[in-house]
């Protein structure tokens, strides 16, 4: 297992919030099985514990198993959208957006030049 702290900032709720990898790899082999754990501190209720599956394997052999990188920065620009038409609206906000897009676009074009499976992001070059 391997803790991840890159969400990690020094302050706020990101620091109550645990990301464990929980499947071994092989070098080169991004991991597949992940937990993020919530310290609430809320009445009776210490953790929320959420559990996330990537894709692995080949689609046509294995079928769907998982989520995409993509989906997960579609869930991420959706809501950085929205708060850039709220009251959070602001430069860093349309940076992070144009961050988001920029990674869209790129996986997009792995994609279509047939160098990563959308699917099975399957380790076909290093990134």
């Amino acid at each position: 297992m391997r803790t991840i702290n890159t969400h990690r900032c020094g302050v706020g709720l990101n620091e109550r919030i645990t990301i464990q990898a929980r499947d071994a790899r092989a070098p080169g082999d991004p991991s597949r099985d992940y937990r993020i754990t919530i310290d609430v501190r809320d009445g009776n209720v210490a953790t929320l514990s959420y559990a996330m599956l990537f894709q692995t394997g080949d689609p046509q052999t294995e079928g769907l198993n998982g989520v995409t990188c993509e989906v997960l920065l579609a869930i991420v620009l959706d809501r950085l959208q929205a708060w850039g038409r709220s009251r959070r609206s602001s430069t860093l906000t349309g940076l992070a957006v144009t961050g988001i897009r920029t990674a869209l676009v790129a996986l997009h074009s792995l994609t279509h030049e047939g160098q990563l499976d959308n699917l099975s992001h399957s380790r076909k070059e290093s990134l």
